[in-house]
Order: C-alpha cells, then structure tokens, then sequence
C-alpha cells in the first residue's frame, strides 16, 4: 500500500522552494499553498517566490529600453476582464477599426470585486518600472504625438494593479479610463455611456468634446506597445499632456491630477517631448 505521507525531500525547504519557483504561476497562487501550512506559509514568507508571483520586486533593475517580465495574468485574465467590464459600463475606447472587446463573463465581476483580492496588490511587470507614460494625442512633437512620462510612489511603494483597476472612487477617474484590449494602454476621456443616449435623447445634440478628436491610431498602439511599455507599466493615451502640467481644465482633468498627486507623481529627467513642471 503506498504510503500518504510526503517525500522527505518535500521536507528539505531549499530543495522544496526551489522545485515551486518551477511551479506554473497560476498553480503556485492557488492550489500549491492548500497543499499544506509548510507549503503555504513557505510561499508567503519567501521573497523569492513572493516575486515569482509578482508581489515582491525582484533584487535587479534594468536599463532603459530594456524589457522586462509582464505579469502573466495581467494580459490573461485580469486585463480582458478591465476591458471588458469598462465597455460594459461605458463604452469601448475610440480605436482605430474598432475595439476587439474581450467576451467575459459579467457574473466574474464578483470574483475579481471581491475584498481583499490578492490579484490587486500585483506588480505589473519584473522588475517594476513604477512609471506612467502620457501620449499626447492632439499635440504634435518632432517625430509625432507629444510624450510625457511620470514617476510613481504610492506611500512609497511600487505602482499596483489595484492602483489602476481601482482608483481612489473620490477621484471619479474611473468614468475616464477605458483599457484597450492591449495590455497596459488605457484611453483617457469623456465617453457617453451607452444608457445615456437612451434616457436623454436631446444630449446626441452636445458631443462630448473628446469624441470629436476621432480615433487612435492603430500605428501609434503598436509603437507605445514597442516602445513606451519597455519603460513604464502603463501608458495613457489623453487628449493633451498640458492637463497634467498646467491648472485643472475640466473635471476630468483635475481627477487625473488629483490621481496622479495621490500616486505622489515626480517626472522622469529627459521624457518629456514639452517642458512640463514639477506640480
């Protein structure tokens, strides 16, 4: 009869730790720390494993232009979720040739709304840039559309899926963000949700401003993709980077600085294509 007891070299931490840092990553999250409480408080309390699973940063940095790790389940179920959800509610972002909306489904609102998820303390890549890119929409720099790129610390800390996801609700950015189906770039905007144009006909008389300024275009997703996101976990596409320099215009863009201020925001040297002051 074999035995239910574990090997002995499931005993042996060093030679266990190193067997899970082989562990497929959705496997390590869930079902390896149900294993046992050896098994699960190894995986808490290991820093190594902790960064496996993109909770802690690594113990190296790379240079700039260098890419790094993107968290897996970012781009394989929490960002088509993001996605889907804020087209849901809203509407999807103006893309150019239409925005290929993830199917979710809408009862997984609860899984991933549920307190205390761990998926929301998360980095979003290896090792953490902690950077926000700005792509500037309607202004024009040398080589096209005007870049700006910012610093973050929340409470001193790396920038967090939770960060992005879910917002301070007193900022009302959350009406503003709306992902694109690629990860880590979001369209930063006023677009009328859909029950709008159903319960107030007269307001397809007003567009918003922002749907005015047409789509973005599909070589500027795939240069922020190739470019931008080597160096920053996020990259907005907003209409004018001078919302986040200058005093608040709209209500829209005093909760993307009143985000960015509780994001303690700071801006990185040499990554702004026009001057943009320390606010």
């Amino acid at each position: 009869m074999a035995s239910s007891e574990p090997h002995n070299i499931f005993l042996i931490t060093e030679l266990l730790e190193l067997i899970l840092l082989e562990t497929d990553m959705r496997t390590l999250l869930t079902s390896a720390q149900r294993v046992c409480r050896k098994w699960h408080n190894l995986i808490k309390n290991s820093s190594d494993l902790q960064a496996a699973l993109f909770f802690k940063p690594v113990g190296y940095t790379l240079p700039r232009g260098t890419p790094g790790i993107r968290n897996p389940l970012v781009e394989g179920c929490i960002w088509p979720w993001f996605c889907e959800r804020q087209a849901r509610l809203r509407r999807p972002p103006p893309v150019e040739g239409g925005a290929k909306i993830p199917q979710i489904d809408p009862q997984s609102d609860g899984h991933f709304l549920r307190k205390g998820a761990s998926w929301q303390q998360m980095l979003f890549q290896q090792p953490p840039r902690s950077c926000i890119g700005f792509v500037e929409k309607d202004g024009k720099a040398v080589n096209g559309p005007a870049y700006t790129e910012v610093k973050v610390q929340p409470k001193g800390d790396y920038l967090r899926i939770g960060d992005v996801v879910f917002p301070c609700c007193g900022h009302h950015i959350w009406f503003y963000l709306h992902p694109l189906p690629e990860e880590g770039l979001i369209w930063y905007g006023h677009i009328r949700p859909k029950e709008s144009e159903k319960q107030l006909p007269w307001y397809l008389r007003f567009p918003a401003e922002d749907e005015e300024y047409g789509e973005i275009r599909g070589s500027q997703v795939a240069y922020a993709i190739s470019t931008y996101l080597r160096d920053c976990d996020i990259v907005f596409f907003i209409l004018e980077c001078a919302r986040i320099r200058g005093p608040p215009i709209s209500s829209r863009a005093s909760s993307l600085n009143c985000w960015l201020y509780h994001l303690e925001k700071s801006l990185v040297p040499g990554q702004t294509s026009i001057p943009m002051p320390v606010t």
